[in-house]
């Protein structure tokens, strides 16, 4: 049955994973179908067209060697999380990056144990974790990537407006980035639930249901 279900996150279309990633957004609720649709365009191109330009700059360098040349601070803690929520990385302002590496162990004891290396084989979530996290290094430090900040206005009173920020956008455009940096052949959206399953795998199949059904 795991075999099958991690066949099936990987065969997740990219789409639903974008909306899953707006649903998510507190603005969701105002956002019509063609403003998604824009608005994830946008994101794929910002991640894209920056990965592009960081392999351009740093040309043959392997993500660890442009991590170090930035003097990203990697931090490996062997936890969980923060504060009993299950997080699996985390950029921190101004240099650091923190893996929370007892997820990652799990995660690869319980692919062993069911025996789906194989189908796993291009998958290196721990890089794809820095990469992810990388963007949103890249997002406060370079003013080419101002633009991912999109404001939306989520309220008026008057001559009163007042904007918020669409999280979705800058999340979808760090994924396309983390996918394109690493030359990733799977959407990174898969380890949303492939590192649930030896969690809670009934919470991780149904959450696999939910993102399917977009």
């Amino acid at each position: 049955m795991s075999r099958e279900v991690i066949k099936e996150i990987l065969e997740v279309p990219d789409g639903k994973w974008w909306e899953s990633i707006f649903r998510r957004d507190p603005m969701y609720d105002r956002l019509d179908n063609f403003q998604k649709a824009h608005f994830t365009d946008y994101g794929l191109k910002c991640g894209l067209d920056y990965a592009i330009h960081i392999k351009d700059r740093y040309q043959d360098k392997q993500l660890s060697e442009i991590v170090e040349i930035l003097g990203i601070d990697i931090q490996h803690k062997m936890t969980y999380g923060i504060d009993g929520l299950l997080v699996f990385a985390q950029f921190s302002s101004p240099k650091t990056i923190t893996l929370f590496m007892r997820n990652l162990e799990l995660f690869n004891d319980y692919i062993k144990k069911i025996q789906v290396s194989d189908i796993l084989l291009s998958l290196n979530p721990e890089e794809l974790l820095i990469a992810h996290e990388l963007f949103h290094f890249f997002e406060e430090n370079d003013p080419k990537l101002k633009q991912t900040d999109v404001r939306f206005q989520s309220f008026k009173l008057g001559p009163i407006k007042l904007t918020s920020k669409l999280i979705a956008v800058s999340e979808i455009a760090a994924i396309n980035f983390a996918k394109e940096i690493t030359n990733s052949v799977v959407n990174p959206c898969v380890l949303d639930i492939l590192l649930q399953l030896p969690h809670n795998y009934e919470r991780a199949v149904k959450n696999l249901s939910i993102v399917s059904g977009y």
